[in-house]
């Protein structure tokens, strides 16, 4: 039908300035900043996005089947900037290196994004979609116009602050040990924090035994806590101006795969996003823990002696890694009915339909939320949200034999 084009990169520049203040201490200043371009877009642009649904009398097939003449699914210009300052200071003082470092990071992601041609057209016939069409009989056609359109600019600062100390306890013990403490803060498309996680405090610790005090034999093991901040895009569909709407209609067999469907008697509208930004309250768990994954290793390492794998060296290690906590984003209307219901509250089948209210949480725990439309802030019970608590283990044992040459 036509090419598609998907431009992405950009610049990268870092720069790095070290002093030597004295014999024993240290400082250095890094700036960095990264451009990615994020651009698709085709040579039918102006053409709406189109499938037939397997029930479609005009799909010969049993799956989806592209109709029209788009070339992208979806059209979207997007740039991602980060900017970094890091300072550091080195301090070597008897057995111990001491390193105190700062970082502050700055992430702006500039988002447009709209359907191929505005619309997005699915044909298909009843009873498929039923719950929406209200009608279960087989043969009426009809057809699904899809709206999308998001956009903005997004921030997302994050700051970081740590203490490492580095101790050669003797000639064959070194003990490593810090503590990072990280915040991160992520904003809307009006510049409002919508979540915010503070003060994470990440324990890291790591020894080392030299068992014969010349290297060729060591033992080794570290403990660390990893907090994750929340992704760029994750501002872009909770808390920009997104517009998502579905209307059906009924329509004629021979519109199927139309560019621009004549239609019949409008029988259903699903609003997923009506354009505006989000309440801030009504999209973050007032109870949110940060997210953050455990890290045990252990590992022996020995340099072979005598025959073929002389001089290899072979090393044993084994990984544990657990995801302690999870932020994820959520869809709460089953939680808000059975609130409604508790408190006898009238009227919240009409707005809470199944996906109206997405809110970033812990799932598996309890929700304190804000609910616009009846402009207060309520208890859910994890019960009633019916997530899972997050379970996600990573073990490895790998062996790995390496020969400098």
């Amino acid at each position: 039908i036509g090419p598609s084009f998907y431009n992405i990169g950009g610049d990268n520049h870092i720069g790095k300035a070290s002093f030597l203040i004295t014999d024993n201490l240290t400082a250095a200043v890094t700036y960095g900043s990264n451009e990615y371009n994020r651009t698709t877009s085709g040579a039918n642009d102006a053409s709406p996005a189109c499938y037939l649904h397997p029930s479609s009398p005009s799909n010969p097939g049993s799956g989806w089947l592209p109709c029209g003449t788009w070339t992208n699914w979806m059209i979207s210009v997007g740039d991602d900037e980060r900017e970094i300052m890091r300072y550091d200071i080195d301090a070597y003082i008897g057995d111990h290196h001491l390193r105190l470092g700062f970082e502050e990071e700055e992430l702006t992601s500039v988002d447009n994004t709209v359907q191929s041609g505005g619309w997005y057209y699915m044909y298909f016939n009843s009873p498929a979609y039923s719950s929406y069409t209200g009608n279960t009989v087989a043969g009426q056609s009809y057809v699904r116009e899809r709206r999308y359109v998001n956009g903005g600019t997004f921030a997302t600062d994050q700051e970081v602050l740590y203490l490492q100390d580095s101790w050669q306890v003797s000639d064959q013990l070194m003990v490593n040990a810090g503590i990072r403490r990280s915040s991160y803060d992520n904003k809307n498309a009006n510049g409002e924090t919508f979540v915010k996680t503070e003060d994470q405090d990440a324990i890291r610790l790591g020894v080392t035994y030299d068992i014969d005090g010349d290297g060729n034999r060591k033992v080794f093991g570290s403990y660390g806590e990893y907090y994750l901040p929340i992704a760029a895009n994750t501002n872009i569909r909770m808390a920009g101006g997104e517009t998502y709407i579905h209307e059906f209609y009924e329509t004629t067999g021979d519109q199927h795969g139309s560019n621009n469907p004549t239609f019949g008697t409008k029988v259903n509208t699903t609003v997923y996003g009506d354009g505006s930004v989000p309440d801030t309250r009504s999209t973050t768990d007032n109870s949110l823990e940060p997210m953050y994954q455990e890290e045990y290793i252990i590992g022996y390492a020995q340099t072979l002696e005598g025959g073929r794998l002389d001089g290899f060296d072979l090393g044993v290690t084994y990984t544990s890694r657990k995801l302690a906590s999870t932020i994820e984003d959520v869809a709460i209307d089953a939680a808000v009915l059975a609130y409604c219901t508790q408190e006898n509250i009238a009227g919240c089948a009409d707005i809470w339909t199944g996906f109206h209210q997405y809110v970033l949480t812990n799932p598996g725990s309890d929700m304190n939320v804000y609910l616009p439309e009846l402009e207060t802030t309520v208890d859910l019970s994890a019960a009633d949200l019916n997530y899972p608590k997050v379970n996600r283990k990573y073990k490895a044992v790998v062996i790995a034999l390496d020969r400098p040459f």
